[in-house]
C-alpha cells in the first residue's frame, strides 16, 4: 500500500516523530494524495488473491530451503567433529539454526559454513547436554561464572569429538 500510493501521488512527504527516549527521529509515515491512497487501495484488492498465493507459495520454498540448510549444517558440523556420537550432529544444526531464535546457525557467517561458527554451535549443545550447566542457575553464580567454571569440561568434550 505504502509503495503504491507513492507511485500514484505527485507530491510525497516522510513523516516524522521525535523519540524522547532515543533522542532522534523515528519514520511515522508518508503524506501522500488522498486520490493516490484510494487508486493504491483498488490495486491492492483487485491482486489480493495473486499476492497471498504468491507469497504461500514462497513460504513453502523457504521451508524447504530451510530443512536443505540444517541438513548441510549438520554435515559441516560432522566433517569437523567426526567423533560426535551418531546423528548429534542433525539436533545441534536444528537447535543452532531455528528461525527466529538469534542462534548462531542464522548468522551470516554461518550461513558460510564458517569454523568458528560451527564451533559456537557445538558448544552451546555440549554446555547444555553434556554439563551440568543448566542446573547451575539460581545458585548464586552469574552466567559468566558457570561458563568460566565449565570451560575446561566443555573443551575436554571439544577434543574427544574433534579428533579422528
Amino acid at each position: 500500500m505504502t509503495r503504491r500510493s507513492k507511485k500514484h501521488s505527485t507530491l510525497c512527504g516522510v513523516v516524522l516523530f521525535w523519540n524522547q527516549r532515543r533522542k532522534r527521529y523515528g519514520l511515522k509515515g508518508q503524506l501522500v494524495e488522498d486520490i493516490a491512497i484510494e487508486k493504491a487501495r483498488l490495486e491492492c484488492e483487485s491482486d489480493k488473491e495473486s499476492r497471498a498465493l504468491k507469497n504461500k507459495k514462497a513460504a513453502a520454498i523457504r521451508v524447504i530451503q530451510d530443512k536443505a540448510y540444517i541438513i548441510v549444517f549438520g554435515e559441516a558440523i560432522r566433517q569437523r567433529y567426526p567423533n560426535c556420537p551418531s546423528n548429534r550432529e542433525h539436533e545441534i544444526a536444528a537447535h543452532a539454526c531455528e528461525k527466529y531464535s538469534g542462534r548462531v546457525g542464522r548468522t551470516a557467517n554461518a550461513k558460510e559454513f564458517d569454523g568458528k561458527m560451527i564451533d559456537l554451535a557445538v558448544e552451546a549443545h555440549i554446555r547444555h547436554i553434556e554439563t551440568n550447566y543448566d542446573d547451575q542457575f539460581g545458585k548464586g553464580k552469574r552466567k559468566k561464572e558457570i561458563r568460566s567454571d565449565l570451560k575446561s569440561d566443555i573443551n575436554r568434550v571439544l577434543q574427544k569429538w574433534r579428533h579422528r
